[in-house]
């Protein structure tokens, strides 16, 4: 399972983002729990739906982030969040149809999509924050 303390590492700078991250983790601790305490090992569907609404919930505020501060890569980020958005549902969904998931498989999905995605797209949002639009970074 994720530690508490690994959530540190994917922290970029930006208060509300790092809180939302830490939000996606927890929500996403959830769900794999309920894949590892159920006797079909998946992930429980209303669990699973609360973390898809906080990932569109998270992915919006990037968005209106990088509009309202005029982000010159705001359109690749957005394809880039309509990606992985796209294999997160695909992912989850089989995990959700399958005879039996493995939960190991679901945290490591999960801790990698969520890293990969905030170590590199989501620090260069807030590096050109800090240096380009007052205000961006709290």
């Amino acid at each position: 399972m994720i530690e508490f303390e690994q959530i540190n590492v994917i922290e970029i700078g930006h208060a509300e983002i790092d809180e939302q991250h830490r939000r996606l983790i927890l929500l996403a601790m959830d769900a794999i729990d309920s894949a590892i305490n159920s006797a079909d090992h998946k992930p429980d569907a209303v669990e699973l739906q609360a973390l898809t609404d906080a990932v569109v919930e998270h992915f919006a505020f990037e968005e209106g982030l990088m509009r309202a501060t005029g982000y010159p890569e705001a359109e690749r980020h957005a394809k880039y969040h309509a990606a992985l958005m796209m294999e997160f549902r695909a992912h989850f969904s089989k995990a959700r149809s399958e005879q039996d998931t493995d939960p190991g498989n679901l945290i490591t999905y999960f801790w990698n999509w969520l890293s990969v995605h905030s170590i590199s797209a989501d620090r260069e949002l807030v590096e050109w924050l800090k240096t380009n639009a007052s205000g961006g970074v709290k």
